[in-house]
């Protein structure tokens, strides 16, 4: 908008300068100019010296003379005046656009929902047996966010090598029912490992070699229907009993 406004400027100086080169150096302006100079000769007019009368009295001789071109040109001069207005209304449109917009966009900023993954609980088993956690989501921000895609793995992989066990890891997301969360609701979501629990897992707990990721992406919009994406990885803490959140902004981002 800035530029736009710029070259506007330019624009009504540059016709401006070019309108009055065109008027100066019309044969009408030189004839009045011949013509008043002539007159004045004939009245018995002295030249006067240099100084601030005379050059009051050129300014005054030939603004007359541009009044009385303008006027005899009026048409033409009307019609650029015209255009002139309507690149200024269009400016003004523009810009008064462009404010809106970005007073909207400041708004949506301030005013969005935020999903969030508050936390995760640590690994239970069910009857299979197979680890399952509950992932719980909140929305921290002022307006209401409606989830419409999950998607969410628990799997294990090798601390030091980092290879996931032969079960894999996927976390695609699925298109869910819409759930709709208020300022400082949450919804709990349930995770769980594809493969069933084995007597090879609790020897790599033991030898603390593998350990327990959970990660995925939500998807959810606000009420103006902006689509964002909310990431998240942790892995589990054995002291703590907790999970941390990864380090890399490639797998804990938001939208």
């Amino acid at each position: 908008m800035g530029a736009l406004r710029i070259g506007t400027v330019l624009l009504v100086l540059c016709s401006t300068l070019f309108g009055l080169w065109i008027v100066s150096t019309s044969s009408s302006f030189q004839a009045c100019i011949s013509n008043q100079t002539a007159k004045n000769t004939e009245a018995g007019k002295e030249q006067a010296p240099k100084g601030p009368l005379s050059f009051t009295n050129e300014v005054a001789l030939k603004s007359r003379c541009a009044g009385h071109v303008i006027y005899d040109y009026r048409d033409a001069t009307i019609a650029a005046a015209t255009v002139l207005i309507a690149v200024f209304t269009f400016t003004l449109w523009w810009t008064t656009g462009g404010l809106l917009r970005l007073t909207r966009a400041e708004f949506l900023a301030t005013h969005r929902p935020r999903v969030i993954v508050r936390f995760i609980e640590a690994p239970t088993y069910d009857d299979e047996p197979r680890e399952i956690v509950r992932v719980h989501v909140v929305n921290i921000g002022v307006n209401t966010a409606t989830i419409y895609g999950f998607g969410g793995d628990l799997a294990r992989r090798n601390i030091e090598t980092r290879i996931w066990t032969p079960s894999g890891a996927s976390g695609a997301i699925t298109i869910i029912e819409p759930i709709r969360l208020e300022s400082a609701a949450r919804h709990v979501f349930v995770v769980r490992n594809r493969q069933a629990f084995q007597e090879v897992d609790i020897l790599e707990d033991a030898w603390n070699r593998a350990e327990i990721c959970v990660f995925g992406s939500i998807l959810y919009r606000d009420d103006g229907d902006v689509t964002r994406e909310t990431g998240f990885f942790r892995i589990f803490d054995r002291k703590s009993e907790k999970f941390i959140p990864s380090k890399d902004q490639g797998e804990e981002y938001e939208d």
